[in-house]
């Protein structure tokens, strides 16, 4: 047998082909470290214009002058005073059933809470009964007698009480019914 003795030669077109697949790698590699650090500065940019622009927003909104809208308070009133229980407030002035004694006013003031009722009376001694009625069934006796006042209904009998009307006004909290 005849021995055979092979040298292995390296192929000298192999090795360019690496060397130009590693440069295309370092470049490609480069190419997207430029584009990552151009994107992230540009992404810093933008936060420090958003945060400045908030900054500048948050100081002209605490310059800014709100003013109410005259709808909406009138709104908030309404549903403040359709919320309220008035049952009680008018059961009691239903349920006054005096002789000479006629309602003649009734005035809500919703944004203070306050009732006043203005009763016609036919002699200034009524207006206790009146009170003690509306009262009636209240330990803290909310209704108060805010004023009596009797005017001349024939002309030059002021004294007489018979020809008096004598008008009482009585208001109440209503918070306290």
């Amino acid at each position: 047998m005849k021995s055979i003795n092979i040298d292995f030669v390296a192929d000298k077109r192999w090795h360019w082909v690496w060397v130009a697949a590693a440069l295309c790698a370092v470049c490609l590699a480069g190419a997207v470290g430029v584009y990552w650090q151009k994107t992230n500065r540009a992404l810093q940019d933008i936060e420090s214009r958003t945060t400045i622009t908030q900054q500048q927003i948050t100081q002209l909104n605490a310059r800014r002058v709100v003013v109410a809208d005259p709808r909406q308070a009138s709104a908030e009133q309404a549903v403040q005073l359709l919320q309220q229980d008035l049952n009680k407030v008018f059961a009691s002035a239903e349920n006054l059933k005096e002789t000479g004694v006629r309602l003649r006013g009734l005035t809500l003031d919703g944004a203070a809470g306050v009732l006043r009722l203005e009763f016609e009376l036919d002699a200034m001694p009524t207006a206790s009964i009146v009170t003690a009625a509306l009262n009636g069934g209240y330990e803290s006796r909310p209704w108060q007698l805010e004023s009596v006042t009797g005017a001349g209904s024939g002309g030059g009998q002021i004294g007489f009480a018979s020809a008096q009307m004598v008008r009482g006004l009585w208001f109440v909290e209503i918070s306290k019914l």
